[in-house]
């Protein structure tokens, strides 16, 4: 479910990758946070992550997903389109992060290694 959480809880396990854009205008900025507050608010059932679409990223079948529903990188790559212009549709999140590292607006900040 898409909500704001802590990153407490997965930097003890899991790798985070943290991006920076050094020119991001205030306008984006408000945009991005917008964006995510709008979609903190939906009801619940709408915050629900699209698990066909995972299903159908994992098979090479991007057009398998619930309709209005959206799986984490989808997510990610509408806010990052505020940012990239030409970063496509339905990436996987291995080709969303290719387009970070391609993308002259984009650098990483940093990384928090799991202590697990």
């Amino acid at each position: 479910m898409y909500e704001s959480i802590s990153t407490e809880k997965y930097k003890s396990t899991q790798l985070l990758e943290f991006w920076h854009c050094a020119d991001m205008t205030a306008v984006e900025r408000i945009y991005i946070l917008e964006k995510i507050d709008r979609g903190l608010k939906l009801p619940w059932w709408r915050r629900l992550y699209d698990y066909p679409g995972v299903l159908g990223q994992v098979l090479g079948l991007r057009n398998l997903q619930i309709p209005f529903l959206n799986y984490c990188s989808e997510r990610g790559e509408q806010i990052a389109r505020i940012l990239i212009e030409d970063i496509g549709y339905r990436n996987s999140p291995e080709s969303l992060r290719k387009k970070f590292q391609e993308s002259p607006r984009m650098a990483v900040l940093g990384y928090s290694i799991p202590t697990k």
